[in-house]
């Protein structure tokens, strides 16, 4: 995730050297900037699940070393 951001974060940092650029270029830029923004925000909501996951899993081996 913090790749994506960093990625994300040079786009924009860099956004100003396209000023003189073909017309749609930042529109490009700023839909590409969303879809890194999607993808991190379904990497975090999967990173959730997995922590979810995990617990579950924790508390069922111990109920079973428990029996």
């Amino acid at each position: 995730m913090e790749r994506l951001y960093t990625a994300r974060q040079n786009i924009q940092d860099k956004t100003g050297m396209f000023k003189n650029a073909k017309p749609g270029t930042n529109e490009l830029l700023n839909q590409f900037l969303e879809r890194l923004t999607d993808i991190d925000k379904k990497i975090a909501g999967a990173e959730k699940e997995v922590e979810q996951l995990k617990k579950k899993i924790e508390k069922i081996e111990k109920e079973v070393a428990g029996k």
